[in-house]
């Protein structure tokens, strides 16, 4: 379908890659089974409006339900359909809005597939080797890599079918480098649907943003364009918008907050906010906030663990500090976090950003291989305090809740980095982001 479906795999290289025998051999199984009897059924696709904006939707969480329900209640009714990862997104939706899965996109004749795939199954094997090859990279690879490419070419066909029958007159993504999302951007391209991306979170590394798969992204601030242009992108592809999902004044009664998730009233709670990392990394951020608190009577220390993480996966970090809390992202939202907590601790963590935005002060825990990034970005512009161990963690946290004088002034400089952050927040940032899709759609 002359679709470059290569740049699909992006999100398959992001992380710890299977490159060993086993893996490699589940890849074949699982591809045998994919080629011959695809993805599994599902509800048939619904019959959406044609000429509607496209908007994805991919998960239930607080943090993209946020980030997309802003842009939906700022349109007019009738003005877009939605693609959505999971089926109970339909809840949210008001009537008069299109509605359907990614699964129901995915569900195509496998018949009619197999006969596009097998005209380019041989030339994508021989560039996947050779891509092996050129990068040095692990040959067991190879197959992880062959059926990671045949479900994104189901999605592939899958969209190009639906984009021809929908006819969007705009896509609008709530991210691009992830799967399917970047399987609907590379036909939207190759059928000249115009293509935005909102930046749904704070950008670590190029990682998840580049290259730039849409004609245009919507940036929070000069923060995120400055990062995008020293990657490469060009200027003119760039629009700052703000942030809906972000606001500067919290809603959210902290006292409430405490008592529900049963945290003590009358001390100060300092949080870690985790990032996803590998497992010996995440023990070391942990264990070394744990320390820094364990037999303190002075501040009650919980974690709030990043949307992908789950409690279970920290039970030796449990045992090990029985006071400290966990908490996993659904159980309390980004703002009922921030009423909660007196001190934001991160390494690389968006929530640091968060917490700067509504006005709390952050400590960067500087103990990982993993170089500060975006952590570094809050040093340098927002002047918060590095620290490289358990026994600087408590000593700072002790200043600034002790230090009035100390707290000012780690308060303006927040307030300077704030303002080059995001350039507006709320339903502002959610009109801005409408009026850039409208002005693409009427051109």
């Amino acid at each position: 379908m002359r679709v470059p479906i290569g740049a699909a795999l992006t999100s398959d290289l992001i992380g710890e890659l299977p490159a060993n025998p086993v893996a490699a051999l589940k890849a074949v199984l699982g591809w045998a089974w994919f080629y011959w009897f695809g993805p599994r059924g599902t509800n048939p696709l619904p019959c959406l409006e044609c000429g509607r904006v496209l908007l994805t939707w991919l998960a239930d969480t607080p943090r993209l339900n946020d980030l997309v329900r802003p842009i939906i209640k700022e349109m007019s009714l009738g003005e877009c359909n939605v693609i959505g990862g999971e089926p109970s997104i339909q809840n949210q939706l008001s009537p008069g809005i299109g509605f359907c899965t990614k699964k129901q996109i995915g569900k195509i004749d496998m018949g009619n597939w197999r006969r596009e795939y097998r005209q380019c199954y041989g030339a994508w094997c021989r560039q996947i080797w050779d891509w092996l090859c050129d990068h040095h990279l692990s040959f067991w690879l190879f197959p992880y890599l062959v059926y990671s490419l045949a479900i994104h070419s189901v999605y592939i066909y899958g969209f190009y079918r639906f984009l021809e029958r929908v006819k969007p007159s705009l896509i609008l993504t709530d991210s691009e480098h992830n799967h399917p999302w970047n399987c609907l951007i590379l036909v939207a391209r190759q059928l000249k649907i115009p293509t935005l991306q909102m930046m749904h979170g704070v950008i670590y590394t190029s990682y998840g943003y580049y290259p730039l798969l849409s004609d245009a992204a919507l940036c929070w601030g000069e923060q995120q364009r400055s990062q995008m242009m020293s990657f490469g992108v060009q200027p003119e592809r760039l629009l700052i918008t703000g942030c809906q999902r972000l606001r500067r004044e919290n809603r959210c009664d902290g006292k409430n907050v405490r008592q529900r998730l049963g945290l003590p009233s009358e001390l100060p709670v300092v949080m870690l906010a985790t990032n996803p990392m590998p497992r010996e990394e995440w023990r070391k951020l942990v264990f070394t906030f744990g320390d820094a608190f364990r037999g303190n009577d002075d501040f009650v220390a919980v974690v709030k663990l990043h949307p992908s993480e789950r409690r279970n996966s920290y039970r030796e970090e449990m045992v090990r500090y029985p006071e400290m809390s966990l908490f996993e992202s659904a159980e309390w939202s980004v703002e009922e976090s921030m009423a909660a907590c007196d001190v934001v601790v991160s390494h690389n963590s968006g929530l640091g950003n968060d917490a700067l935005v509504l006005r709390r002060p952050v400590v960067l825990l500087d103990v990982l291989k993993e170089s500060l990034s975006n952590g570094r970005g809050l040093a340098e512009r927002a002047g918060c305090p590095v620290v490289g161990s358990a026994i600087e963690l408590r000593q700072i946290v002790t200043q600034i809740m002790t230090d009035q004088d100390y707290r000012q002034v780690l308060r303006e400089h927040a307030e300077k980095y704030v303002t080059w952050f995001c350039y507006a927040y709320g339903q502002e940032a959610a009109r801005n982001v409408v009026d850039a899709v409208r002005r693409r759609t009427t051109k």
